[in-house]
């Protein structure tokens, strides 16, 4: 448990060494955003590549295989990301360069310090209180409609189609889908959002497209054919590229540069707190009625009328300010 913890985090953690190039390449921020946040998708191959060492027939364990990419991760990645991310120096003089404002130097020192960061990051967010928690709100639900595709993908194929052997290839092809589409259409979406002037309209795109993954599973999860289960998986899986992409360019709406990262943090804290309710929501409605397909559409339409409930706000309210806080 302690080993999946901190890799999880690990893995976090080098994702957000992406933003170090956010002001080195202040008019692709969507692109880097989406590669960022792409990576825990493209990683979907790591399994499938790691299941071809061990059923490749050299006698390799599972132990043997963990240790070739635990060597590969020290021994490459590691040296990579070493030299190529800017240094926090770097990132506040490319932001002062840009935008022509000056930015104070800051550390981080130790946990007082790292309290006060979440502190001033939490002043930043109260000034648009309601809109943040309506957000929180939404991308939590929404967060939570792919999770019986992603964690229970077996039982739910078998539910579908009658079949046992339907269980794996289900979740194959959720593999292959999270994998192909994070490569190709999570860029090409960053790249999409990056030819708007103002990043509130590339915002505001990305909730359109959630709200049509949405509908698009709600409608298709329980169809036993194989050709609308692939278009259910990948509106599953593009939902999901589209909502981290939205929540972090709008985070980054409100927050000046040297507090992208504690303003980010702190909304995708906020949804992971929020998701132990629906989790246990759909836990318990598996086994009361012991249906997977129910709660999958149960918390696609309750994340659709959400979503329209926040676009009707947004466009009555007008809320997104010109420049970060």
């Amino acid at each position: 448990v302690l080993g999946v913890l901190l890799v999880d985090v690990g893995s976090m953690v080098t994702n957000i060494s992406f933003y170090g190039f956010l002001w080195h390449l202040p008019r692709h921020q969507a692109l880097v955003l989406s590669l960022s946040n792409c990576v825990l998708n493209v990683a979907a191959f790591v399994p499938l590549g790691l299941r071809g060492m061990l059923d490749g027939g050299h006698g390799r364990g599972l132990a043997d295989v963990l240790f070739i990419y635990a060597a590969a991760i020290m021994l490459v990645a590691t040296p990579v990301c070493w030299y190529s991310v800017p240094s926090t120096e770097e990132y506040r003089f490319r932001a002062m360069e840009v935008l022509s404002l000056p930015i104070p130097a800051r550390t981080v020192k130790g946990l007082r310090g790292a309290v006060d960061l979440v502190k001033k990051a939490w002043k930043i967010l109260r000034q648009h209180a309601g809109l943040h928690c309506f957000t929180v709100i939404v991308g939590t639900l929404t967060w939570m409609a792919p999770f019986v595709y992603m964690t229970m993908t077996d039982p739910m194929a078998r539910e579908v189609f009658g079949t046992a052997e339907s269980g794996a290839r289900l979740a194959t092809i959720y593999n292959l889908c999270n994998g192909y589409l994070g490569l190709f259409v999570g860029p090409l979406l960053g790249v999409v959002v990056d030819r708007f002037r103002r990043p509130q309209s590339g915002v505001k795109l990305m909730g359109y497209i959630i709200v049509a993954t949405l509908a698009v599973v709600a409608v298709l999860c329980p169809v036993p054919s194989w050709d609308l289960q692939l278009v259910s998986v990948s509106s599953s899986t593009i939902n999901q590229i589209s909502l981290s992409l939205f929540m972090v360019r709008y985070a980054i709406i409100f927050a000046p540069p040297d507090r992208v990262g504690s303003v980010t943090g702190l909304f995708v804290a906020g949804v992971g707190f929020l998701s132990f309710v629906p989790i246990i929501a759909l836990s318990l409605d598996i086994a009361v009625n012991g249906s997977y397909v129910r709660p999958q559409r149960m918390i696609c339409i309750i994340a659709l009328a959400a979503w329209f409930a926040y676009i009707v706000y947004v466009r009555r309210a007008s809320p997104w300010p010109e420049t970060p806080v």
